[in-house]
């Protein structure tokens, strides 16, 4: 029987991050709407501030909510370990593809706001551009393709967080999105925004002390350390299968790829068009 490996972190670490920096997020938001309400006159309760923020979010805000939408568990995760198999291609072709798709939405994100300035949901853009079939059919199309987004995202998020930390994975699928469910619902779009803002500032710091940790740690030394280790890799009876000699450095990379085809080209771009929140957040 294979031994089981018991978690770096105690399941109070997990519930307290699960539910304490949800709790934490949801009261913040919830004081900082009812401040920007009593100081700008911004309330929620209208069409304009809850959906749209009263169009009036800026450059940085709305950049931060593109990285955070983009950084949830199965891309952080999986994209990492699938490296780990085929090299660095797959990060490369990964965040091209990534790149790319972002372009092609920001060139729709301009037209919908050139052709629809005051429109406030994706839906609302189809209904008077196609009717009402084309409007019902988008509905349902965007209600499936939210429904598989956000099972994977909590199912990867809660998959991560019991394997760190012991927490039951049921208990923490249904703790997870409680933070976000209550400040959505008392601060609206930009409350999702503050919080993206946060979000992003706060992964962009554990990113770059990982990249740093990895690199000097005791095993590795230094960034030439780390290079003359992986050139040794396709040289120790461990080449990749579908990479130019077996290297993990090369952009020869089959397997990185067909990964990209599917995961950017088969997957993303569709994710993106048909995510009413993306849309939400970008375009109007």
């Amino acid at each position: 029987m294979a031994e089981t490996v018991p978690p770096p972190l105690s399941q109070a670490v997990g519930y307290g991050i699960v539910v304490g920096l949800g709790a934490a997020f949801a009261i913040g938001m919830v004081f900082v709407t009812r401040a920007l309400k009593n100081s700008f006159g911004e309330d929620n309760r209208t069409t304009e501030t809850f959906m749209v923020a009263n169009r009036t979010v800026g450059t940085g805000l709305t950049a931060s909510a593109v990285i955070s939408s983009w950084t949830f568990t199965s891309a952080l995760l999986g994209a990492p370990y699938l490296t780990y198999w085929y090299g660095i291609a797959l990060p490369i072709w990964w965040a091209n593809g990534q790149s790319a798709m972002i372009c092609f939405f920001a060139f729709l994100a301009i037209q919908a706001k050139l052709k629809a300035p005051n429109a406030h949901t994706l839906t609302e853009l189809i209904r008077t551009r196609y009717g009402t079939v084309a409007h019902i059919t988008w509905i349902v199309m965007a209600l499936l393709n939210n429904i598989f987004n956000f099972t994977s995202m909590l199912v990867g998020a809660s998959t991560a967080v019991s394997a760190l930390t012991g927490v039951d994975i049921v208990a923490s699928t249904y703790l997870l999105p409680l933070g976000v469910v209550i400040y959505t619902y008392f601060g609206g779009l930009r409350a999702t925004f503050l919080t993206d803002y946060v979000h992003t500032f706060i992964i962009m710091i554990v990113l770059v002390w990982f990249s740093i940790k990895v690199i000097v740690v005791k095993e590795i030394g230094s960034l030439g350390d780390l290079y003359d280790a992986v050139t040794e890799l396709s040289g120790n009876g461990t080449p990749v299968e579908g990479n130019y000699k077996g290297d993990y450095l090369t952009m020869t990379s089959r397997e990185s790829l067909l990964w990209n085809h599917s995961h950017c080209v088969e997957t993303n771009y569709g994710i993106v068009i048909m995510d009413t929140g993306f849309w939400q957040k970008v375009s109007l």
